[in-house]
C-alpha cells in the first residue's frame, strides 16, 4: 500500500472522537494563532501545552515559587487538559499524557494533509 499511518497528537486529525476538554483547548490555541495572524505548525503544537503548564503553574503557585514547589505542582497534577489530551503526571511522570491521547493518521498527499484514521487511544473512528 501507498498509505502511510502514524500515531499522532489529536491536533493533526480535527475532532473526530476527540474528548470535549481536548476540543475546547484545540479550539484556543487554534483561535490565538488565528488572531496572531500565524499559522501553527508541528512545533508550536508540541511547545504550546508545556508553556501553558508553566504559565498555570506560575498563576497557581506565584512567580516567586521555588522550583520545588512548582515541581510538586506537577508531580501531582491530574485533569489539565490541553492540546495533546488530559494531563495526569501522578500516572504518566515526566510527560503527563500517554498513549490514549494520540490518534492513528494518513498523510493525504493530494491535499497535503493529515486524515485521521482514529479516534483518541487509536479506537475505530
Amino acid at each position: 500500500s501507498d498509505k502511510m499511518y502514524l500515531p499522532i497528537t489529536a491536533y493533526y486529525g480535527g475532532t473526530v472522537g476527540i474528548p470535549p476538554g481536548t476540543r475546547n483547548a484545540m479550539n484556543a490555541f487554534s483561535s490565538a494563532y488565528r488572531a496572531a495572524g500565524a499559522t501553527p505548525d508541528q512545533l508550536a503544537v508540541s511547545a504550546w501545552d508545556p508553556a501553558m503548564l508553566v504559565a498555570d503553574a506560575l498563576r497557581k503557585n506565584g512567580v516567586d515559587a521555588s522550583a520545588a514547589k512548582i515541581r510538586d505542582y506537577f508531580v501531582n497534577m491530574k485533569g489539565w487538559t490541553g492540546v495533546n489530551g488530559a494531563y495526569d503526571f501522578r500516572a504518566i511522570p515526566q510527560r503527563g499524557v500517554g498513549p490514549e491521547s494520540l490518534i492513528m493518521v494518513r498523510w493525504d498527499t493530494a491535499h497535503a494533509n493529515f486524515v485521521p484514521g482514529s479516534k483518541a487511544g487509536g479506537k475505530p473512528l
